[in-house]
This record gives structure tokens, sequence and C-alpha cells, in this order.
């Protein structure tokens, strides 16, 4: 890796200017996104902004200011009708199930482990009452100020009086979990949840069960209180159901929905329900479907003017009718959908992003990441902003990989593969096999390149191969029965590894023209990564982890800390490694993968993609087109190796010296085990001590480095160069200009 060796030209003040200007202008960037800081990391959310958790609630207090709620204690709030978004300090990590605004000021939010939060103004700080630890709630609503209702696991109903300072139990009579609660007026209200429907008429001092046939196993998930004698919920039975009662809760009718059977037979779920009148109203479901009525739910029409993607399971969480005209509805991957003119039309006001699978650094600066419907996002600034580059197929797209700053390829389901040359502007497909699902593609140089992948259907396994560029792919492994191959790594040209499903390790020592399998377990391994040609780590199911020291002669299992499903792993050559998988489970490794340790966490999205850039900067990617970031101080260099280091280097005297204007520093690294890399910083400064530039700061390789001086705009005198060693003074030397 070239160092930035900069020669001093311009002068301290400049210098210093530049530095503020260049730092104060990140951090301002950054500032909106941070989410989590642990061990000393701070984490941000780069897509989608500000937030890609799940939102299990929206609510609007008026056309300019809503807030929304969900996993992770996740709040974010919007002043100007949701054409921008903001996340709030929540003061919890809890996942929260619904959020209720009394006005814009006023608001109340509550979820798991008993939480209830309260704000009165108007989010910039949240208060926490937790005092059913044992207890979900899953709504909350009140009637005023003062009196409000939380409804949870177990039958729970708690009430308070004094606007949220202190709750007390009400008796329930049912066992059941209630989801939803709601009261026409201090009196009156009704609960519901796993098959049951209560309503009390004396203020929650009691409830009495309703007549209303609900199929087993189902739930009522949505309920609005009308009138007096007018009470609509929605049930997620098979196929969804509108139950209506206009007589009071006498008897009631169940009208079904007709939702279909989508994505491989999967039940399309009823998640909420909201009228914003006796007549109109709109129920919304797990794969984004949108109902309305406008007959006081006789008949439901679909809207089709919003479809999420087969990715998006669980898009829509809860549906606010805020008016006559204004409709919110929230869900996965922090995805708030809008109308403005009574659910005629739709549009993403944030989140609604692509799955993404896969990602490739062209070097610090320039990066792509690929995925779902043929995605692409590129970044020009080291991942700080992503831009969609647009689509050529509707299909997923599973790998990405350049062999320089020019050249890229990317391999996909059906057996795609395409290829850029001008790093990324435009993309040719290659010759494919449509029966083939590439789900990995690597180059060994410049033209030899492998794609690994199979086909889900039969387990088929094949593994192409190509010599000239991609022009043309060569079958060169295909088992009838073997798995899917999920990742590819090479540590040197000839010998690379492939991990497969069903515990399958491949290896080839030709450059990928045979393949000879080795099985190391009964779980998928679903990805390799190597550090150099004797370390290499790899992870998959049931947070299974391995790793060698022998270049892959031996692969020892280690315990993760986790079971659940491992996607990619990366390794640098520091021992430092980063896994991330399912639930928003991301671990890390000092020691090359001896052991692990579990990151704080930040979201329950799906990872699908890890990578660690010049040994500082950590990015994982995933569904929901999520792309978090952090720059761990500690992960390239610990304390032990920074002693190492220290011993094992040599400043050289600059040469000439005396000099006249311009002069040159050498200074050697040395490598010491597997760790091949330091950061190399090397200042000059005047005989006060007062630092004038910095001509080296970057992660440089073992070797012998030159850099040099030019001092054409310093004065003549005594000046000192000082080489530091991961920010730790490694040595000094003298130097004179004469002119």
């Amino acid at each position: 890796m070239a160092a930035r060796k900069i020669i001093c030209y311009i002068s301290l003040s400049i210098c210093f200017l530049l530095f503020s200007f260049v730092i104060g202008h990140v951090e301002s960037h950054l500032y909106s996104r941070q989410i989590h800081e642990n061990s000393g990391s701070q984490w941000y959310w780069m897509q989608p902004k500000p937030s890609g958790n799940l939102l299990y609630s929206v609510n609007f207090a008026n056309r300019l200011t809503g807030y929304a709620a969900g996993s992770v204690g996740t709040i974010l709030k919007t002043t100007d009708g949701g054409t921008s978004w903001m996340s709030q300090y929540s003061n919890t990590s809890l996942d929260l199930s619904k959020i209720f605004c009394l006005n814009a000021s006023l608001c109340f939010a509550a979820g798991n482990s008993g939480t209830i939060l309260k704000t009165t103004n108007g989010g910039n700080s949240w208060t926490v009452n937790s005092t059913e630890k044992s207890t979900y709630f899953y709504d909350i609503s009140f009637t005023d100020k003062s009196t409000g209702y939380a409804a949870g696991l177990g039958g729970t109903i708690l009430k308070t009086t004094d606007g949220g300072s202190k709750w007390n139990r009400l008796f329930s009579g049912t066992a059941n979990a209630l989801f939803c609660v709601s009261f026409l007026n201090q009196s009156t209200g009704v609960a519901a949840g796993f098959n049951t429907l209560l309503k009390t008429t004396n203020k929650g001092k009691s409830w009495v069960q309703q007549n209303i046939n609900i199929p087993p196993s189902s739930s009522i998930v949505g309920i609005s209180f009308i009138d007096s004698n007018t009470i609509f919920a929605a049930g997620n039975s098979p196929g969804g159901a509108f139950y209506k009662t206009t007589n009071n809760g006498i008897n009631w009718q169940a009208i079904p929905l007709g939702l279909t059977y989508l994505f491989g037979g999967s039940v399309d779920l009823v998640r909420g329900m909201s009228f914003m009148n006796k007549s109109t109203g709109f129920i919304v479901t797990d794969f984004g479907t949108v109902l309305k009525t406008i007959n006081s739910g006789k008949s439901w029409q679909k809207d089709s003017s919003f479809r999420p993607s087969v990715e998006k399971l669980a898009v829509m969480r809860s549906v606010n009718v805020l008016d006559s005209e204004y409709i919110n509805i929230c869900g996965g991957g922090g995805t708030v959908i809008r109308s403005t003119n009574a659910g005629h039309s739709w549009y993403a006001a944030t989140g609604n992003k692509k799955s993404i699978r896969a990602n490739c650094f062209v070097n610090s600066k320039i990066g792509f990441c690929v995925g779902e419907d043929g995605s692409i996002s590129k970044t020009p600034d080291g991942g700080m902003d992503w831009y969609a580059q647009g689509t050529f197929t509707n299909r997923f797209l599973n790998s990405i990989f350049f062999v320089n700053e020019l050249t890229g390829y990317i391999a996909g389901d059906s057996g795609l593969i395409y290829k850029t040359t001008d790093t990324g502007i435009s993309w040719n497909s290659q010759v494919g096999y449509r029966g083939f699902n590439g789900r990995s593609i690597y180059f060994v140089t410049k033209d030899t390149g492998i794609v690994a992948g199979g086909n889900q259907d039969n387990e088929r396994a094949f593994i192409f191969k190509t010599t000239n560029g991609g022009n043309s792919w060569l079958k060169v492994f295909d088992s009838l029965s073997l798995g899917l191959l999920n990742s590819i790594g090479f540590i040197n040209n000839n010998t690379g590894f492939i991990t497969g499903n069903n515990g399958n390790l491949l290896k080839t020592t030709n450059a990928g023209d045979t393949w000879v399998t080795n099985n190391i377990h009964v779980e998928n391994l679903n990805s390799i990564s190597f550090a150099d040609s004797l370390n290499g780590i790899i992870v998959g199911t049931n947070g299974l982890t391995f790793n060698t020291t022998t270049g892959g002669d031996d692969w020892t299992s280690h315990a993760s800390g986790t079971f659940v499903k491992l996607n990619s792993v990366s390794f640098t050559d520091n021992g430092y490694a980063i896994a991330a998988g399912e639930y928003g489970t991301i671990i890390s490794s000092t020691n090359g993968g001896t052991s692990w340790n579990s990151v704080q966490k930040i979201t329950s999205n799906n990872f699908y993609s890890v990578n660690i850039i010049d040994y500082k900067s950590l990015f994982v990617f995933g569904e929901y087109g999520t792309i978090l970031y952090t720059l761990n101080k500690e992960m390239a260099f610990n304390s032990a190796k920074k002693n190492i280091f220290k011993e094992n280097f040599n400043l050289i005297q600059n040469f000439p010296n005396p000099f006249n204007a311009s002069t040159r520093i050498q200074y050697e690294l040395n490598p010491i085990g597997n760790l091949n890399h330091v950061k190399v910083r090397i200042n000059v400064s005047d005989l006060l001590g007062k630092q004038l530039c910095t001509l080296v700061d970057d992660i440089e390789n073992a070797g012998i480095h030159e850099i040099e001086f030019n001092a054409a705009n310093f004065p003549s005198g005594i000046y000192f160069y000082t080489l530091f060693i991961n920010e730790e003074r490694a040595g000094i030397r003298k130097m004179i200009l004469l002119k």
C-alpha cells in the first residue's frame, strides 16, 4: 500500500487550516448518523439515512411533525412532513413496538422488557419507566394528558392517571397476549390480541370477552373504536380478516380479506389497521399489501401503487391515518411510506432500499456494493456517501471483484456475469450459464478468474474459469449433489479454496483447473478470508468458525459466542477479523479467529457482507440496503504489537545533510511474524519543538521506504524529523538546512 508522502511546500498555518476543515467536515458529516458506541468505536448509518432499523410504529401529531419507533430503541422524528427524518436518542436499546403522540411535544413509546418512554419536549429527551420488566408492551394509548393504557404479553394491561409517572396493573381476565388497545372516551375501550377481544365500560376496572369468532391461533392486530356502536378490528388469520360490530359488540361480522399466498407459499399476514372516519380505512400487511375501504369494511381494494421486493418481508408493520388526506405507513429497513391524497398514490419518504449481498473497494476511496434486483451502488469518498448506478437486471447480484482500479466483475443469479473496464461507469454482460447462480467471483490475475455457485433447487454445484478476462468461461467443476458453493479465497496464484454447503471445502493447487473436495463439518460454510499465505478464517451456519495457520492444510474449529448464521468474514494480516450474519450479529477477533467477541447489537437486519479498509475502516452490508460504518482505532494494532514494531525499525540519516532546499529520508520496517503492516507518521519540527509539517501519515508495508523533504519555503537552520510507529515515538534525527 503506497503511503501518502507529502512534500512540505506549504506553510504550517495553511496545513493546519486545511486539516481542521477536513476533520470538521467529516465529523459533521457523520454526527447525525452515529447510533452506538462500544469498545471505543462509533457506529454510523451510511444507508438508509438516518436509520435502517425495522420501524414498528409511526404516528403524526400534525401534518408536519411525526415520529416513528422500532427495533433497538430506534426513534425517528420529522418536522417537515416526512421530507427529512432525524434520529433521536431514546435512552434505550430495547425494541419499541408503539409510539403515541398527544401533540408535537408530548409523546409516549412502549416496548420490550416493560419499557415505557415519555417526552415532553418533542423528543429532545426521553425518560424511561420500566415497571413490568417481564412484559413486552405492544401498544400504548392515551385518552388525555393524564390517562393512558399499555397492553402486552400475558394479558397485561397497565393504566396511568398521572401522565405516565406511575402505572397500575388492571385485571384483564386473560393470559393471552394483547396487541392493541383503543378507547372511545374515558370509560369505554377495547383491547385485543391472541384469540381475544376485550371490552371495558368502567375505565378498565373490569374487562368482558366479546363474542367474536377468531380462528384458532390467530390474533387481532389492529382495532378502532369508531363511535358508541361501531368497532372495527383486523385479524392475521391466513388470508386476513376484518371484524366489525355496529351494535356495541353484541354481534360481530367477519369479512375475509382474500390475501394471497406469496413468495413460495408464505402467508401474507395483516400487521396494522387505521381508519380516518367511519367509512374509510386502511390495512397493511407483511408483504407490502395496502388495502383500502370506503364502505366501512364491506369491501377492500388492493392498492398496487407501491410494491416492495421479495426480500422485504415484514416491510409494513403499522399504518397511521392522520386526516382525510395524510396517511403514513412504516416497516422494514427504516421505511416510511406516505400518501398525501387519501391513498390514491404513495411514495417512500425514507428507507425502502434494496438488499445488499456483496461489496468491493477498488481503493481507499472508491467502492461498490451489489444486490437485490440488480442494484449497484458506488461510493467516491471512502463509503461516506453511496449513489445508485442504475440496474440492468431484476436478478440478484451476489459477488463483485476488482482486479485493478478500472476492471471489475460481478456475478449473479441465472449465470449473470458483468464486466467493467471504466471503474463501473458501464458494465457489459459476459457469457454465462443460465442454470447456474454465481455466488462468488474471484480473479487470481488480471485475466484468470473463478466463479462458483450452483443451483439451489437441486443442490448442484458449479465452478467456471476464465483465462481471457471473462471473454469466455469454461466449466471446470460440476457436482450433482454437493450443495451450493458460497465463497472463494486464494493464498497465491495457484492455491485457493471454495467453501460450500454441508461443510464442504474445495481446494485447488493449479489456479482452479481441478478441485479436490474435503468435508470438514456438517454445517454450511458461508465465507472464507485469508490474511496471508498461512492464516485464514471460515465462518458458517450456527455461528461456526474455523481458522488455519498452515495455509489451509489444517482447520481448527473455535467457539464464536453465537449460534446464528454467519454470512461473511474479513481478515487482515494484523490478526484482526470481523464476521457478520443474521439478526444484526457482528463478532470480532484480534487473534486470527482463535477467540471472538460480540459487538453490541446495532440493528436486527441481516448482514451479508463485511469489509475492512486500510486497517481502520469497517463496513457491514445487509438487507434493506443496510450499510454501517465504524472507524475502529484499535483495529489495526494492539499495544503488544506496538512494542514489537518499536524494536524493528531503522530511521536512517537524511542525505544530503546539510542540504539546500531538498533532501531524502529513508526508513526501514521489518515484518514480525504475520504482521506485515504498520501505521507510520513522520513529522518535521524546529528547534523549539514546533511541528511544521507531516511527511508521512499512513499504513505501510514492511520494507525500505524513502521520502523527499523539500524545504524551499523554510529558512536556514536546524530541524528534526521524528518517526512514529503506531502513534508511539520510535526515533528522531537532526538535519541542517543551509541556503
